[in-house]
């Protein structure tokens, strides 16, 4: 199939001018951009992405840095990360060369504290009366760790970035594992020099949770006791209303699930089940710290 269209992000953007013998200037800029394919798809089907630039393309606002290479890498089934490499020479008009966007990257970590509801106690067992119901409004104070990162770009796409906004890391990131991590908050500044060559002053944040009683890759899921108002007498049978033993009638509060949908007599047996609401996606395509 047609790969999709090619999404330039905060990714490997880095730039390089020099002067080997003091009269020529030298210009060296690297792009990437995300491309999704089919995963039947051979790699170089990335090539034909709209919006990907070709090879001996311009970089925007020079006249001889020119595109020398597209490297592609897949970095899922699904989607492939491709690099566009640029070098050249430049002149004195144009400005590039003075954007700071191969500097170095700033980073500072911190805490942020909340109150969160809590279902069970540090042994893992359901917080319930004597008679089996649930307790609501019990809270502890959770510590998840924040990183702030400030680096320069040369360019940012700000639809691209808005899809990290619902995702968490698929990769390790800054020493976390899969599924730690958010992107909570960016913010990007345009500067200019001399009224050209533009870049941009980006600031992320990124807060990790520590897995509370689940594995890392979930540690973002939502997670609630399995209770209802329908059971099943069996593994497969058809739900329906469960009954109170005691007064034979409907009951008038969930009741305690197994995992398969039958009825859990033990508070201290209940079940948990987790719900995935944010996509996944490699944090290493941000090229904040590459």
């Amino acid at each position: 199939m047609a790969a999709g269209p090619a999404i330039e992000m905060w990714s490997k953007q880095s730039g390089t001018a020099e002067s080997p013998d003091g009269r020529q200037r030298i210009l060296t800029m690297q792009k990437a951009f995300t491309v999704t394919l089919a995963a039947s798809d051979p790699l170089e089907v990335c090539y034909s992405a709209a919006g990907l630039p070709l090879v001996n393309d311009l970089y925007p606002g020079t006249l001889f840095v020119i595109c020398r290479s597209l490297t592609p890498q897949r970095v899922s089934p699904i989607m492939a990360v491709v690099t566009a490499s640029y070098s050249g020479e430049i002149g004195p008009g144009e400005g590039i060369e003075s954007s700071p966007i191969d500097n170095e990257v700033n980073i500072s970590w911190r805490n942020a504290t909340t109150d969160e509801a809590i279902d069970e106690d540090w042994n893992g067992k359901p917080i319930v009366t004597k008679n089996g119901e649930p307790i609501e409004g019990i809270t502890e104070r959770i510590s998840d760790q924040v990183a702030t990162i400030d680096r320069n770009f040369a360019s940012i796409n700000m639809y691209a970035l808005s899809a990290y906004l619902r995702a968490t890391n698929s990769d390790e990131f800054l020493g976390w594992p899969a599924g730690t991590g958010r992107l909570m908050d960016y913010q990007a500044n345009k500067t200019f020099t001399n009224g050209i060559g533009g870049f941009w002053k980006v600031s992320a944040t990124l807060q990790f949770r520590e897995p509370y009683r689940t594995t890392p890759d979930k540690a973002w899921y939502k997670r609630v006791r399995h209770e209802g108002y329908l059971v099943r007498d069996t593994a497969g049978d058809e739900p329906h209303i469960a009954w109170d033993e005691k007064t034979k009638t409907p009951v008038t509060k969930p009741i305690l699930l197994t995992e398969d949908g039958t009825r859990e007599t033990d508070p201290d047996n209940a079940y948990w089940i987790e719900f995935q609401t944010l996509n996944s996606l490699p944090f290493s395509t941000l090229g904040l710290i590459s």
